[in-house]
């Protein structure tokens, strides 16, 4: 299964909303976990209240941040088809995911 990109605007063709539409449509009980996952920590990051004083508390909620980021662009990628690009976020997502871990369990 393939999913073509225009020849000459790549990823910013406005034909690749055709491509997305597909790529959605036949992982769509993946991409319905993904959002299901990333709804709940959206609504979290606003209300997240580190402590100005802690420099653990500031970093673990950047980190939680970026690890929110990593997840909506893995997404974003998927859906455009670019999965070694997305399989690279991950790899970045997890390692962050293991110090953010490590940084909450030991203070």
């Amino acid at each position: 299964m393939t999913y073509a990109l225009t020849r000459h605007d790549g990823l910013l063709s406005s034909e690749l909303s055709a491509s997305i539409a597909k790529i959605r449509a036949d992982f769509a009980p993946w991409f319905k976990v993904a959002t299901s996952l990333s709804n709940p920590g959206m609504r979290v990051l606003p209300v997240l209240k580190p402590n100005k004083t802690s420099d653990q508390q500031l970093l673990a909620a950047a980190l939680y941040g970026r690890v929110l980021t990593y997840f909506q662009s893995t997404y974003v990628l998927t859906e455009r088809g670019l999965l070694g690009d997305a399989r690279a976020i991950v790899s970045v997502a997890v390692e962050t995911t293991v110090v953010l871990s490590a940084l909450v369990q030991d203070p």
